[in-house]
């Protein structure tokens, strides 16, 4: 029985990383990578987490999950039944992010109805993650340096100081260093981070994880797009993928993924040809691997898949371009293949992909 195609969901961006992230409160058995680059990665965090007391900054590209990686570092700590709380300190001006990290007092400024804890005691005896950190102004800057120095929190409009047991963990997209040469941070507050900078790997350091986190999105994407069971991914489009670049890293990765999925649906596998335009990029480089492929590279897909036609398939490829490009010694089984199984003469016009690539 025939499905209707499914109306595209509208997923907004934080309902799509809530969809795929199965790690929002992870374990080390859920995190997705075996890679040893990565497997360093959570060996190091693990370290930092039974270091309680001291200030973490995870420095990495956007989208490489620093925030999934910060809620781990708090999970396994002797702090991970305690409060786990994140503000962004770059998106809100510097009299909110004071009022909001700092709290403040009933009063002290315009819409100041209330006293209001902040961040800094409400996370007392857990874990404060504070993103996108190099994007914080100087005030806000040097209002931080006395609180990770101190553990001491002054709330606007007082002058009181309340003791606060908060670890910070902080994350920036750009380099500290970077920022204190020009100008956009404190050295006061980098010489307080910069003792335990965790770098966060780009998604282009771990290619060998990017199959497994593949499948992985498309498991937890499947049923928001009425499929049943999760839909397999053909060699073409997982070669593509694990070749792409990914300047976004695994948030780019997951949106690319949800497209496939519903452009495929109700399809059983995934290909290539699901790519919708915004995912051009993934089709050129199907199409450039494909001409590239060589003999041996042939030869090996024949013999793992036991036939030229089963091998063609895999490849996305005709059955004559797989018998050209087989070398001479491998081509008399394949011609006794194609005359043994019905196929007799070899087709001569390629896949729709063969002749773009032409």
């Amino acid at each position: 029985m025939t499905r209707s195609r499914p109306r595209h969901p509208n997923f907004s961006d934080e309902e799509i990383p809530r969809i795929v992230d199965a790690d929002t409160n992870a374990t080390a058995t859920e995190f997705i990578g075996g890679s040893e680059i990565f497997q360093a990665l959570l060996r190091r965090l693990r370290k930092y987490a039974s270091l309680a007391f001291v200030t973490v900054l995870l420095e990495g590209e956007t989208g490489t999950g620093k925030t999934m990686l910060a809620r781990y570092l708090h999970s396994v700590s002797p702090r991970g039944q305690k409060p786990f709380l994140t503000m962004n300190v770059g998106t809100i001006n510097d009299e909110l992010a004071s009022a909001e990290l700092f709290g403040h007092e009933r009063g002290s400024f315009t819409g100041a109805d209330r006293t209001h804890k902040g961040y800094f005691l409400e996370a007392s005896g857990g874990t404060l993650f504070l993103d996108e950190l190099g994007k914080a102004s100087l005030a806000v800057q040097q209002r931080l340096v006395t609180t990770v120095e101190t553990g001491m929190v002054t709330p606007v409009g007082s002058t009181r100081t309340i003791k606060t047991d908060t670890r910070v963990i902080a994350a920036t997209n750009v380099s500290i260093d970077h920022l204190v040469a020009t100008g956009a941070f404190l050295p006061d507050l980098a010489a307080r981070l910069t003792g335990s900078v965790i770098r966060v790997p780009p998604l282009r350091e771990r290619r060998e994880d990017i199959p497994q986190l593949a499948k992985h999105f498309v498991a937890a994407l499947a049923p928001h797009v009425e499929y049943r069971s999760p839909p397999a991914i053909d060699e073409r489009l997982m070669r593509a993928l694990t070749r792409h670049h990914w300047p976004a890293n695994i948030r780019e990765m997951s949106n690319a993924m949800l497209q496939i999925v519903i452009e495929a649906s109700p399809a059983s596998v995934l290909k290539l040809e699901h790519c919708t335009q915004q995912l051009e990029y993934l089709r050129r480089l199907g199409r450039r691997e494909r001409s590239r492929t060589t003999a041996a590279q042939v030869a090996q897909v024949v013999t793992r898949h036991g036939s030229v036609r089963a091998a063609a398939a895999a490849l996305g490829l005709s059955v004559a371009t797989v018998y050209r490009k087989l070398p001479r010694g491998g081509r008399r089984g394949a011609s006794a293949e194609r005359n043994g199984d019905g196929l007799g003469s070899a087709p001569t016009a390629d896949s729709q992909f063969e002749r773009d690539a032409t």
